[in-house]
């Protein structure tokens, strides 16, 4: 396929993807549940979590993705696009992704075992939408004040 039908299947996708986004919202809001992702800086806050160590390249889990470092009101927290997002840089990110250059690595935080996107937000939700179950990632662990041998968040 040309980069051109590319991009076109990739506005199709994020059109699509802004819809799910929309009526996850509302049946969200009707069942009383946030759709939003967890905001990293009200997080590192709650668990006074301030070292950082980076721990390099690594696959992780799309699934273990359940917040975002200042745009956790622009996806849903299955990171559907919301209608705030670029739908030409997502689909341009589509069309690199399904055609030759495949997917860069994202930039994550790792907060005990859950991970917030630092850099690469399109890039999660383009995975997503394409049914990825991984995607590499740089991970920088955040480390929270221990307890004996308990992580305070665990």
């Amino acid at each position: 396929m040309s980069r051109e039908m590319d991009i076109l299947m990739g506005v199709q996708r994020f059109e699509n993807a802004t819809v799910r986004a929309m009526m996850q919202e509302m049946i969200g809001r009707l069942r009383g549940k946030s759709t939003q992702l967890q905001s990293f800086d009200e997080m590192r806050e709650k668990f006074a979590a301030w070292q950082e160590i980076g721990r390099g390249l690594q696959d992780i889990p799309l699934n273990r993705i359940v917040g975002s470092v200042g745009r956790h009101q622009d996806f849903t927290r299955s990171f559907l696009p919301k209608s705030a997002i670029s739908k030409e840089r997502w689909s341009h990110i589509f069309a690199e992704v399904v055609g030759e250059l495949g997917l860069p690595p994202v930039e994550v935080y790792d907060l005990c075992g859950d991970y917030y996107v630092r850099d690469g937000h399109h890039r999660v939700s383009v995975a997503r939408e394409l049914g990825f179950k991984t995607v590499q990632a740089y991970v920088t662990e955040v480390q929270v004040p221990v307890t004996g041998d308990n992580c305070e968040c665990a």
